[in-house]
Order: C-alpha cells, then sequence, then structure tokens
C-alpha cells in the first residue's frame, strides 16, 4: 500500500533510517526494495533532494545492457 510505504519516507523522497523507523535489517531490507518499486512502477514520486552544487539533476543513461535489444518493427 503506497500510503504505508509513504510513512517510512521524509518530505525529499529518501528512506528513514533504522533507528527512526524501529526495523530489524530484514524489514528495513524489504521496505527499501518494495518503496523502490513502487517508485518505478509510477505509484509514487521519486523525489531527490537538491545537487549540492547547485546543479539540475538529469535522468543518466541506463547501465542496462539488454535494453540494446528492445527493438521494435
Amino acid at each position: 500500500d503506497v500510503l504505508i510505504l509513504s510513512q517510512f519516507l521524509r518530505s525529499d523522497g529518501c528512506l528513514l533510517p533504522r533507528r527512526v523507523t524501529g526495523l530489524c535489517e530484514k524489514a528495513q531490507r524489504r521496505l527499501k526494495t518494495l518503496v523502490h518499486q513502487s517508485q518505478r512502477a509510477g505509484l509514487m514520486p521519486e523525489l531527490k533532494p537538491p545537487h549540492p552544487k547547485g546543479k539540475e539533476r538529469k535522468m543518466e543513461n541506463s547501465q542496462y545492457k539488454w535494453k540494446k535489444y528492445n527493438v521494435y518493427y
């Protein structure tokens, strides 16, 4: 559920640390993957803190090598 997951995020979109959430290590890892999955699925916004040098953040090229085979004819 996105509402439950959003309770574990800060206002800038970062995950709260374990000492704040009170979760065990295994549950914190699971929470991290669930938040990442929901952001990739477009259910939650993927907010990033501002760049420390004042530059705009941009989408970086994907590191996946298999994407070169996704060709539509």
